[in-house]
């Protein structure tokens, strides 16, 4: 069943003109992954708020969420882990700058950026894997 539907999505695709656009990605380091996220706290730092635990009434300090932090973190590794885009028409471009990977996100259809999202995360829990079978960060560069 799985490749009825692959195979009529292409046919829809090609009745379209072959209107897609083909994204190629590439893993990154945690290490790197991780240097984004310091960069990320860096341009928008935790914020917190204090709270009073009804419990044992102790004060506590409660991280605030932030939307725009997220959004920065989620630009950013576009920006690292997409290495091409090729057009419908072949043209092709090597690699995206952040003002790009915040654009894309911003006009793709939901769908597909939720699809490139869902990469980028497969693509870390595949790096993750593969590290810890080797006890070593094999994307890490010297």
């Amino acid at each position: 069943r799985r490749d009825e539907i692959i195979s009529e999505k292409e046919k829809l695709i090609e009745e379209m003109g072959g209107a897609k656009y083909v994204f190629h990605f590439e893993g990154i380091s945690e290490g790197k992954r991780q240097d984004i996220y310091d960069s990320t706290l860096k341009k928008f730092p935790m914020e917190y708020e204090k709270t009073r635990n009804p419990y044992t009434g102790k004060m506590e300090k409660e991280e605030i969420d932030s939307i725009e932090r997220d959004r920065y973190f989620s630009d950013l590794l576009w920006e690292a882990h997409i290495v091409n885009i090729v057009s419908p028409d072949g043209d092709e471009q090597d690699g995206i700058t952040l003002e790009e990977a915040t654009a894309l996100r911003r006009t793709l259809p939901a769908a597909s950026a939720a699809r490139i999202s869902e990469t980028i995360e497969k693509l870390r829990i595949a790096s993750a894997a593969f590290m810890m079978s080797l006890n070593e960060d094999f994307l890490a560069k010297s």
